[in-house]
């Protein structure tokens, strides 16, 4: 952990918010976007998906230099998040550093290692990953 990790705690109602109240209005148009290059995933695996994806990428932000890699299903919002830039660039740097993809590379999702790391991680960040969304 970093001296850039960022107390996740909504000080109004002393919770964590949701990935959807992390992403905002950008949730929906994300989900969306998942949908779109999906046809027929429903739209509540959908918006798991994207909520992992979120939950990763704020654990990947606040652990800069720790090798992570989601499973394939989140990779797959994590393609979603991506393509909304802005949205990606202020959740990354509203939580740690910029979390930079880069695919082929060491190590890929699903590698069993980096998946265990990942969900340590996503837990670290004050998040319970969904059990199903994170096999390989």
């Amino acid at each position: 952990m970093t001296d850039c990790n960022v107390e996740l705690r909504n000080h109004d109602h002393g919770r964590r918010p949701s990935p959807q109240e992390l992403l905002g209005d950008a949730f929906p148009a994300v989900r969306n976007t998942l949908l779109a290059a999906h046809p027929g995933m429903s739209l509540g695996r959908a918006e798991m998906i994207t909520a992992e994806a979120v939950k990763f990428v704020v654990a990947s932000a606040q652990n800069p230099g720790v090798p992570l890699a989601p499973s394939r299903a989140v990779d797959t919002g994590w393609h979603a998040l991506l393509l909304h830039t802005a949205a990606y660039a202020e959740l990354c740097g509203r939580y740690g550093t910029f979390v930079h993809h880069l695919p082929g590379c060491d190590p890929r999702p699903g590698d069993p290692d980096s998946l265990r790391r990942a969900r340590r991680a996503v837990e670290g960040a004050g998040f319970e990953a969904v059990e199903g969304l994170w096999r390989a």
